[in-house]
């Protein structure tokens, strides 16, 4: 059903409208950016409302870090899964597996 879906709508090309603040779709591209300003100003305007009376204070944690162990990064990695995508750093589970098995 989802390939029939796609094949009917090989016609619809470019890029969705956008609508303004008024609820009025905008169709040009000069509108459309008209539209993103004015979304970003009422954003960017709008306060947070909190209650500064319920805020707690809680002093900065002092102190040296907790140290990673070796069974702590070898739980780690038993959890996470094999084959998957490697990140930013370009670094994947099996070669932290390797490394640390190696030590």
């Amino acid at each position: 059903m989802a390939c029939q879906i796609r094949h009917e709508n090989v016609d619809v090309v470019g890029e969705k409208p956008v609508r303004d603040d008024a609820g009025e779709l905008s169709l040009t591209d000069a509108a459309k950016q008209k539209a993103w300003l004015q979304h970003y100003e009422r954003l960017l305007n709008v306060e947070f409302e909190w209650d500064p009376q319920h805020l707690s204070v809680i002093p900065p944690v002092e102190g040296p870090c907790i140290p990673i162990t070796l069974e702590m990064v070898k739980n780690a990695l038993s959890k996470m899964k094999s084959g998957k995508a490697a990140g930013p750093s370009g670094v994947v589970v099996e070669m932290i597996r390797a490394a640390v098995f190696i030590v």
